[in-house]
């Protein structure tokens, strides 16, 4: 009876530790600044992190960072961004090129985009930010 109930115990305890990790996404993206609400779809081999949407006056500024998914992954791609109104109708889209085109060493920074546009966004407008290799 006492294995049976440390058994129990133990089975309690690794499913709990599961469902938690699993709610969690430590590569989930923070929007700062966020100026519209926005939506991003990482490749399969770059995941974009610190990304930034500022609107300052009528111009919009878009930063972030590119990290590579594997140590064997050396091409950045290009940061896409669509931005749409209300009723998903394409209002602009943006394509960046990182400050790198490839990834460098570990220690060495991470490739960055920034670019902006002059748009003052009415009430509904959305970004999608995708990264393509």
């Amino acid at each position: 009876m006492k294995g049976s109930l440390s058994f129990v115990f133990l089975g309690v305890v690794l499913l709990s530790g599961c469902c938690l990790f699993a709610k969690t996404d430590a590569h989930a993206p923070v929007i700062e600044g966020n100026a519209l609400p926005a939506t991003v779809e990482p490749s399969s081999t770059v995941r974009l992190s610190d990304i930034s949407i500022i609107q300052k006056g009528n111009l919009l500024i878009f930063e972030g960072t590119l990290h590579p998914r594997s140590f064997v992954q050396k091409e950045t791609g290009e940061v896409e961004i669509r931005i749409v109104n209300s009723k998903d109708q394409l209002l602009q889209e943006l394509k960046i090129a990182p400050d790198t085109p490839v990834f460098r060493a570990k220690g060495q920074p991470l490739p960055h985009f920034s670019i902006s546009t002059n748009l003052t966004p009415q009430k509904g407008t959305r970004v999608h930010i995708y990264a393509r290799e």
